[in-house]
């Protein structure tokens, strides 16, 4: 069916009044033509043609799956946050009208194949029940376009599904819903669907344990923690420690030891889950190369990984034959560190932006050691230096400089390897300042969010007055996801980590100033000031600072005012004193709105109905999604910087060009570069982001020569473009957006600061 047919099919029998994958069965000619709309600009973005070109001639039988997907594309030039869901909801519902998502979209329950029906029942009553069953039915859908039974599904086929039907983006969201479904029915036989998963990635989760006990037994003895070191960990790690207990006793004796002497030290929480990490992955690898050396993996410490050696195979070596003849045996005797960082790097170029520059090389399959493996090793080293070292120096010299010269030779390898094989360097945060900077964020992106919130409330105003044709609830509810896209960005902009505000409680880690007034018998609240205050040894893992002691030894605290000209305190407290206070009523943990009390408020800042955590909050994957978003949204957007060189949100591309980019540490790379490479105000920069110089220097800060290169762009691109009220905002003055110029910023600066935000109603 082409294009054309299909709208003229739609338009027949909306003209008929017999729509049947509409909720009425008759629409307005106009909303009919902003549907069209859509799904003509989806048809030319899916099928490569340009923009304005005409396309009713396009059959969209090829391209059935893929047009939601490319309607929700084709919106991010749009001013209406709700612009993509629209799109992608306007298409879906005219391929369904057309019988072309009869296998696909909203799949019924009762169009699930019935291998599929009991995963589905199964997640009835869970949490995330809704998003769980929406990705199952997703998968489900892939492997009936692909022709695989249940039994029999791999990730590569449905990743190759996914791929052909332009939907690779959402498919590990999607297998986290089958996932999920195998787990709550109870059916550990169905394949897991990991084995996609790339070996440096894989901990002892990812282990079939099932299989694991029908070939060996598990090992039940209890390791116990002291208070101490079992609070370094939450409860999921524990869980996590309890598994790997279970499959290697002797690693994770190590790892209690170290935690014990870490908990001593007063080590932080983050120190603690990269040591469970390392373990955890390091078990799985052992398991995983069991069989190819010989190895019992549950009875392999990590001193042994260092000084026991395997025999592995090795690429014929012609010369080296012809002069040995028979004796040659193409074998090499290495360390089983050395075999578990060989299978944590096997190369993986689908799966990682990572490439050699050379194509001869990534040919002969040459390993990859990231920063991620070499760092694996060393914390093995040191965990096994701490332990052993003061006794085994001593009784036992020479096995003794065995561990050290073995750790000395891994790393002289991985040098040769590098140095012969290089690799293409990470561009990820020159790529991002390149595209936008803290300057650009604040003074273009942040305006552009805000005056779409600010628009989406003025459509719940006249919806709610009955002015407008949307309803109240659907106007309240997109000035909702508006408002919350907005703090989301102006509030992870702060320079913490997102983990800290995603953890962020009122009243524990959020002080309000307000002052109540009564209008008309109304009472009010305004925000007229805000304080957060984050520490090192907070007991909450989400909230509490990275590192438990700051740079002169004494307690890490982090106190820090959120500055009025970056957050608008008016849109702040109609989140807290009215749409959150709606979600605590529909959670059900206050009675109603008159029940809410701003003193006794102790929920999470940023909370949604359907978390299972005890203060509503969302989780930090979630919440940095909705910030990196916000930042994709900015660079792209005309409104703001309209980069076009970058890729389709969640694409292949994008995921090979950006991945790590639009994450929870976004807004540190901003910081760091700005402040240490533009302004180079190091103190500044080491209070906005609570951590130390060095690292500031290693892991945030782009090299000068990003900045050096657009020193000689004019206009916006400049980076001392919007110095004056970048320092206008650091003193605290609130700035009135609406008369700021972006090609004069400072022009902004010689009219008075506007009024305060108007009063808010109370609960």
């Amino acid at each position: 069916m082409t294009n054309g047919a299909l709208k003229a099919l739609v338009r027949e029998r909306n003209h008929a009044g017999a729509l049947t994958a509409h909720r009425k069965p008759c629409v307005t000619p106009a909303t009919l033509a902003v549907a069209f709309s859509h799904l003509d600009r989806a048809t030319r973005l899916a099928a490569g043609l340009p923009e304005g070109a005409p396309c009713d001639h396009v059959d969209l039988r090829p391209y059935a799956r893929a047009l939601e997907g490319a309607a929700g594309r084709s919106g991010h030039a749009d001013d209406q946050l709700s612009y993509a869901a629209q799109a992608r909801s306007a298409v879906r519902t005219l391929l369904r009208e057309a019988g072309l998502l009869a296998d696909s979209g909203r799949t019924p329950t009762n169009a699930l194949l019935p291998e599929w029906q009991p995963l589905h029942e199964a997640l009835r009553g869970h949490p995330n029940c809704r998003h769980y069953r929406t990705g199952l039915r997703e998968v489900h859908d892939l492997a009936v376009s692909a022709g695989i039974p249940l039994a029999d599904l791999t990730r590569d086929v449905l990743a190759a599904a996914a791929e052909k039907s332009g939907c690779t983006g959402q498919l590990a969201s999607w297998l986290s819903g089958y996932r999920q479904a195998r787990r709550a029915a109870g059916r550990l036989d169905l394949p897991d669907l990991r084995a996609g998963v790339h070996p440096r990635t894989r901990n002892v989760k990812t282990l079939d344990l099932e299989k694991i006990l029908a070939t060996r037994p598990l090992f039940a003895t209890p390791l116990t923690f002291s208070d101490g070191a079992r609070a370094l960990l939450s409860e999921r790690q524990l869980a996590d420690f309890e598994q790997l207990r279970r499959l290697n006793p002797l690693v994770a004796d190590s790892v209690r030891q170290r935690l014990e002497q870490g908990a001593r030290a007063r080590y932080s929480r983050a120190w603690a889950k990269r040591l469970l990490g390392m373990a955890s992955r390091l078990v799985a690898a052992l398991y995983a190369t069991a069989d190819v050396h010989g190895l019992d993996p549950a009875n392999v410490s990590l001193f042994k990984t260092f000084v026991t050696r395997v025999s592995v195979s090795v690429p014929l070596d012609s010369v080296l034959q012809a002069e040995l003849g028979e004796n040659y045996a193409p074998v090499d005797h290495r360390s089983i560190m050395r075999v578990v960082m060989d299978h944590w790097a096997a190369p993986s170029y689908r799966h990682s932006p990572r490439k050699l520059k050379s194509a001869e090389a990534a040919a002969t399959l040459v390993p990859t050691y990231t920063a991620t493996v070499v760092s694996d090793m060393d914390y093995a080293y040191y965990t096994v230096d701490a332990l052993l070292r003061a006794s085994l120096s001593v009784q036992a010299p020479d096995l003794w400089e065995q561990f050290v010269q073995e750790r000395k030779n891994l790393q002289a390898h991985v040098k040769l390897v590098r140095e012969a094989h290089p690799q293409e360097p990470w561009r990820d945060k020159e790529q991002l300042l390149e595209w936008l900077s803290l300057p650009q964020f604040i003074c273009l992106g942040l305006p552009w969010l805000r005056e779409l919130a600010l628009g989406a409330r003025t459509e719940y105003a006249l919806a709610a007055a009955g002015l407008a044709p949307q309803t109240a609830a659907r106007a309240k509810s997109n000035y909702r996801r508006a408002l919350l896209r907005y703090l989301v960005a102006a509030i992870g902009i702060d320079g913490l980590r997102i983990s800290n505000y995603t953890g962020c409680r009122v009243n524990v880690h959020l002080f309000l100033q307000t002052e109540e007034r009564t209008i008309h018998g109304v009472r009010s609240l305004t925000i007229t000031g805000t304080r957060t205050f984050f520490w090192g040894d907070d007991p909450d893992s989400l909230a509490c600072l990275k590192k438990d002691q700051g740079e002169g030894g004494g307690a890490n605290e982090r106190d820090w005012d959120l500055l009025p000209g970056i957050v608008d305190f008016e849109l702040l407290a109609d989140w807290l004193f009215d749409h959150r206070v709606d979600i605590l009523v529909a959670r059900g943990d206050l009675p109603c709105r008159e029940a809410y009390d701003p003193a006794n408020d102790t929920f999470g800042l940023f909370i949604h109905e359907a978390s299972p955590d005890r203060w509503a909050r969302y989780t930090e994957s979630r919440l940095a999604t909705k910030f990196g978003r916000a930042v994709y949204d900015m660079i792209v957007s005309p409104h703001v910087m309209g980069r076009h060189d970058v890729p389709a949100w969640r694409s292949g591309e994008f995921r090979n060009r950006c991945s790590g980019l639009f994450g929870g540490h976004g807004g540190r790379y901003f910081h760091g570069s700005h402040w240490v490479r533009v302004e180079q105000d190091m103190e500044y920069a080491k209070l906005v982001t609570n951590d130390v110089g060095p690292t500031l220097k290693r892991h945030y800060a782009v090299r000068p020569a990003v900045f050096e290169r657009r020193m000689h762009t004019p206009g916006i691109d400049h980076p001392n473009h919007f110095d004056a009220v970048m320092r206008a905002i650091r003193a605290r003055r609130v700035i009135d957006w609406c008369r700021f110029d972006r090609n004069c910023p400072e022009a902004v600066l010689a009219s008075p600061p506007p009024e305060s935000g108007r009063p808010r109603r109370a609960a």
